[in-house]
């Protein structure tokens, strides 16, 4: 997550920055210093294995947020900070994969 992000849902009294999950690990000491109380993680399914968390905020490379954003964030748990998508090809294939899995 971005630290930006995670400071404004950190700073947000409506929210809980529950966990903050990254590739690196010196980010993510550093991001757990600084938003004391929220664990930390470089495994993406541990966020999407939490059946806790009511969000997902994803703020990564728009080549990493196709990887992410899959079928397995359906439903909409997951907020894409940029666009999800390079190609409209990519957009068709998530937008049809939640009704190819759930019969819709």
């Amino acid at each position: 997550m971005g630290k930006n992000l995670a400071r404004n849902y950190f700073q947000n009294p409506h929210c809980k920055l529950k966990t903050i999950c990254d590739l690196d690990e010196k980010k993510l000491r550093q991001m757990q210093a600084q938003f004391p109380g929220a664990a930390v993680t470089t495994r993406f399914d541990d966020l999407l294995e939490d059946p806790d968390l009511q969000g997902i905020v994803i703020a990564t490379t728009r080549r990493r947020i196709i990887r992410c954003a899959r079928p397995r964030c359906w439903p909409a748990r997951c907020l894409c900070r940029k666009a999800f998508t390079l190609a409209v090809e990519e957009a068709e294939e998530l937008t049809d994969s939640p009704r190819r899995e759930t019969g819709s």
